[in-house]
């Protein structure tokens, strides 16, 4: 529930008040890289790098293959003219995108039902 109320609130670009329930999220429910990823969005929008750094961090260091994260890591590191480092993080997101590309594709030709998470 604090989940859809935070994504409630960012659509309506109340950043701050999506952050404290992307907080509470946490406190309640445990370490979840969507948490982490939300908040890094809110910061992006905010434009509070080092909090997007971090929370983009985290939620790669809890889910590996979070293309999310790793997009916006890779804007994170664009904004500190990192080029290297984000060009990096973006292959990387695209690699994971090519991968989901490719389960989808096999699964509708097995004609099965798939629904793929947001990362």
């Amino acid at each position: 529930m604090l989940l859809f109320i935070g994504n409630k609130h960012f659509l309506q670009k109340k950043y701050n008040d999506a952050i404290h329930c992307y907080n509470q999220a946490l406190k309640q429910n445990g370490e979840k890289a969507t948490y982490y990823v939300n908040r890094a969005l809110c910061y992006i929008k905010l434009k509070q790098w080092d909090k997007v750094y971090q929370d983009t961090r985290h939620s790669l260091d809890l889910d590996p293959n979070y293309i999310k994260a790793h997009a916006y890591l890779g804007q994170y590191y664009i904004e500190q003219q990192r080029y290297d480092e984000a060009i990096t993080s973006f292959k990387q997101a695209l690699e994971l995108c090519k991968v989901c590309f490719v389960r989808i594709k096999k699964t509708k030709s097995n004609k099965k039902l798939f629904i793929l998470d947001s990362k």
